[in-house]
């Protein structure tokens, strides 16, 4: 998450081609291990029965968050424009650090109460 918030900071200050390059380095970094990671971590926590249907839930969410996304990210682009479509996404994409630490840490306790 930390590469993937890297990436959309320096995509909204890019002006140069290398600046998008690295900028599209580290979102193809954070996304792609992000994507991965929520994967095994939704069939971990899966009851062995139901890893199947913990993996298809898993994808039409993000199918759904994939078709769903732009459209309200797309209001955004008239009002702020690029940069701070990009800037935007950061800082959510930032916020989400901070809420998956407290969801592990919560389900955590739970889980070894």
């Amino acid at each position: 998450m930390v590469f993937f918030t890297l990436g959309l900071i320096f995509l909204s200050q890019a002006d140069i081609d290398w600046y998008i390059i690295a900028a599209g380095a580290l979102v193809a970094l954070g996304y792609g291990t992000l994507f991965s990671c929520c994967l095994a971590i939704a069939v971990k926590n899966s009851p062995r029965h139901r890893v199947g249907l913990a993996t298809s839930t898993y994808y039409i969410a993000m199918d759904a968050g994939s078709g769903i996304g732009p459209i309200f990210i797309g209001i955004i682009v008239p009002l702020a424009g690029y940069r701070g479509m990009y800037m935007t996404m950061a800082v959510i994409v930032f916020l989400s650090i901070f809420l998956s630490f407290y969801t592990i840490l919560y389900t955590g306790r739970r889980q070894n109460l």
